[in-house]
């Protein structure tokens, strides 16, 4: 059973179906406001400006009315309206067109919500800008790690990441546990490279930075004094956040961390770099007697390379036929970010074959 929450951030609290006067509607309404009286939201989870502002800026404009009401409730706090579960954007134009004298936007269209909740309120943004797909990456990532620190600050314990799904699936935001795990990851790395993430580091850069992270976590195992004596995990950090830029690519970051590592490890970059690979492929590392040297103990391939050996071992020449079964078998493996190159490698090869045959 889903959990009534009481959580205030920002003046607003979580008391559910609150209303802060008696003459206010317990169920959805339509109502006529004008804009002077409706406040933004405060813990609105976008950032930056819609993407798609001037767009509908326009057709408002030429329309002379909404098309959508603006979802409203009232801040407990302040007793004053507030965009509730979604609309800031159109409450900004509309706004400003009245305040630029335009008497059609004198009073608009809204659809009064009771109140549920700060947190049902930042998931129904969330979700309003999903369905269009203006959100950024980042700013849904943070807003995930947000709503999952409030509900952890109100239970008093932490949040399993199937329960946190539950939550949000309940309050209308339905997420992969893959998706729930990137989200949040972003949202970490967030705190290293903040620039990176929001000039644009889609899903491909948080991968790489976690196979690196998992790679330097590998190393930092080692039963060896020198390997001991350093954080690697910390360096790792601070390399990050001393590299922060806008455009920063995985290859600039491992390069870098590479050339350090290998300084740490008292080894020139040409004898670290098999040891750096070894950890990235997820070998067993373990440290052999006398001059530091470490042993690989070989692990079979995960079952992505596997199928993509599997998929390059198939000659041009041959009917598409004989790689039928392939996209089952990439199908049944979909839980690795590598898959999707591979797949598609697969589509381009699958139809060179059909052309050949």
């Amino acid at each position: 059973m889903m959990k009534t929450l009481k959580v205030a951030q920002q003046g607003l609290s979580n008391d559910c179906l609150w209303a802060a006067r008696a003459d206010d509607p317990i169920v959805r309404v339509p109502m006529v406001l004008s804009p002077a009286d409706i406040d933004f939201f405060p813990c609105n989870p976008r950032r930056t400006g819609n993407p798609a502002f001037s767009a509908i800026q326009a057709s408002i404009l030429a329309n002379g009315d909404l098309e959508q009401p603006i979802p409203v409730s009232r801040d407990p706090e302040t007793g004053r309206f507030v965009a509730y579960r979604g609309g800031n954007t159109r409450l900004a134009i509309v706004k400003a067109a009245w305040q630029a004298g335009d008497t059609r936007f004198r009073q608009v269209w809204c659809e009064w919500h009771p109140w549920e909740g700060v947190l049902v309120g930042m998931v129904a943004h969330v979700v309003e800008n999903e369905l269009r797909g203006e959100l950024r990456l980042i700013d849904k990532a943070l807003a995930v790690q947000q709503i999952r620190d409030r509900l952890e600050a109100e239970d008093g314990e932490s949040l399993s990441q199937r329960a946190f799904l539950d939550e949000l699936k309940h309050w209308g935001w339905v997420l992969s546990l893959r998706s729930l795990q990137m989200y949040l990851q972003a949202a970490r790395f967030h705190g290293f490279c903040p620039l990176a993430l929001e000039s644009g580091g889609g899903r491909s850069f948080i991968a790489g930075l976690g196979r690196i992270e998992t790679a330097v976590q590998a190393l930092s195992t080692f039963d060896d004094p020198v390997v001991k004596s350093e954080n690697l995990s910390e360096r790792f950090h601070n390399l990050l956040k001393s590299m922060d830029r806008a455009g920063l690519s995985c290859l600039d970051v491992e390069v870098r961390l590479t050339a350090e590592l290998a300084t740490v490890f008292g080894w020139d970059a040409a004898r670290f770099q098999p040891l750096w690979t070894a950890a990235k492929c997820g070998e067993d590392l373990i440290p052999a007697a006398g001059d530091r040297l470490f042993a690989v103990e070989p692990k079979p391939a995960p079952p992505w390379e596997q199928a993509k050996q599997r998929l390059f071992r198939i000659g041009h020449g041959r009917p598409a036929s004989r790689v039928a079964e392939l996209p089952a078998i990439f199908e049944a493996l979909d839980t690795v970010d590598e898959l999707q190159a591979v797949k598609a490698a697969l589509e381009v090869r699958m139809t060179a074959l059909g052309g050949a045959a």
